[in-house]
């Protein structure tokens, strides 16, 4: 896990890692708009989820397949 593997390719299972985090949370937040919190509450709870969703796909493209694995 380095910086300068970000635009290396990523490994398969990681990136399909990151899909589901970005996917995930972006889910979550949009469930959030029916709950019974306050809409501070909401707000601050989405701004958090969207937040951890950007994060998890950014760190996982700090990963760089090995040179045996090819994705094909």
């Amino acid at each position: 896990m380095k910086l300068s593997n970000y635009y290396e390719p990523t490994p398969r299972r990681l990136k399909k890692l990151g899909d589901t985090i970005l996917i995930g949370s972006t889910t979550l937040s949009a469930m959030m708009m029916g709950s019974p919190f306050t809409d501070t509450q909401k707000t601050w709870i989405i701004f958090g989820l969207n937040v951890v969703g950007v994060l998890g796909k950014m760190i996982t493209n700090l990963f760089k397949e090995e040179d045996g694995e090819v994705e094909q």
